[in-house]
């Protein structure tokens, strides 16, 4: 009997299902899904924040950006989910083959779906950052909540470059890669502190 075919489309699984996909030793999710998750998660409260954003006519343009933005964000990172698994297959077939220098073709593939959770992050911590200045008086911990999600799924994203790096023997990539992607977390971590900077100024919700 022939083996049939099974393609996961992990976004679609429910949320308890995909938890637990991930906790499986086996699982095709790594690191790449787990931090695109984590980031679509930053742009929908993001995206919540600015929706309640008691603007000023003059940054409406600005904040209906935002709005419009941080969506788009929440539904790539989501879609990314299942690209980041997509583009690990070469190197984990490379792996399992042993060769060196396979391996350290695949490196740049392996990591591509993480570099763009890393660039979408920072995009989203300075829509964070700019939507703290359009509050008047006090600003909603869900900006807070998405500066500090976002910034937790670019750093486990760097972290994730950074191990596949070591696989490669191509010295400059390995240089590159990593002085590249320290700039990058830098600027998300300058980006994040001067958010929660402005946590003296945090709104507190009533429970309904």
């Amino acid at each position: 009997m022939e083996k049939k075919l099974v393609i996961n489309i992990y976004r679609k699984f429910p949320f308890d299902s995909l938890s637990e996909e991930f906790a499986r030793p086996e699982s095709r999710l790594n690191a790449g899904s787990s931090s695109c998750a984590t980031g679509s998660l930053a742009a929908a409260l993001l995206n919540r924040a600015a929706q309640t954003c008691p603007f000023e006519e003059e940054n409406k343009e600005r904040v209906e950006y935002i709005i419009r933005n941080t969506e788009t964000i929440r539904n790539y990172m989501a879609y990314l989910v299942d690209e980041d698994v997509k583009c690990r297959a070469p190197i984990r077939k490379a792996v399992t083959a042993g060769g060196e220098n396979e391996i350290a073709a695949c490196c740049q593939t392996a990591c591509a779906i993480a570099a763009e959770a890393v660039n979408m992050m920072q995009a989203l911590l300075e829509m964070c950052d700019e939507l703290c200045g359009y509050y008047p008086d006090k600003i909603p911990h869900f900006v807070f909540e998405a500066a500090s999600l976002a910034y937790s799924a670019a750093e486990s994203s760097v972290v994730y470059i950074l191990s596949v790096t070591e696989l490669s023997n191509d010295d400059t990539y390995q240089f590159v890669t990593r002085k590249e992607n320290r700039v990058f977390l830098d600027t998300c971590r300058v980006l994040k502190e001067r958010i929660f900077s402005k946590l003296n100024d945090l709104e507190r919700f009533e429970v309904r």
